[in-house]
This record gives structure tokens, sequence and C-alpha cells, in this order.
């Protein structure tokens, strides 16, 4: 009966196919890029005190925020 209605279904599956590959992989090799860099930068975080603790957050951060705003430019 959909068919005759044009309409047609597509299984999770079958779309997990295409996204996975295309959309899902690439974004945790990012992901897992970020963490990383956050990683390596973590014990310059540990060990700084004023100023130099905070640029470091603000690096950390920086990387952080520049994920988010990928992940929500996604449509």
């Amino acid at each position: 009966k959909r068919s005759q209605l044009g309409a047609h279904y597509t299984s999770r599956d079958d779309i997990l196919l295409l996204v996975e590959p295309v959309l899902m992989q690439p974004l945790r090799r990012e992901w897992a890029a970020v963490q990383m860099e956050v990683e390596a930068l973590r014990p310059a975080y540990d060990a700084a005190t004023g100023l130099q603790r905070q640029r470091a957050k603000n690096k950390i951060m920086d990387l952080l925020l520049g994920m988010e705003e990928r992940l929500s430019s996604i449509t």
C-alpha cells in the first residue's frame, strides 16, 4: 500500500550504511583528535597558575567550543 502512495521505506540499517562512513566516522575521528589535544594541554593547565592557567584554559575551551560549533553546523 505504501508504494501505491509513493511512500517508500528505508530501513535503519540501510540508512546507517551511508550515515556511518560518511558522517559518523569522520566526526568520531575529529572528536578523538580534540580529546587528544585537550589531554596534551592538561598538564600545562594543571601546573600553571594565574594568567598562564587562564591561557591554558582558553586553549582547551577553544578546542571544545570549536567541536561544539562543528557539531551544531551539521544539518
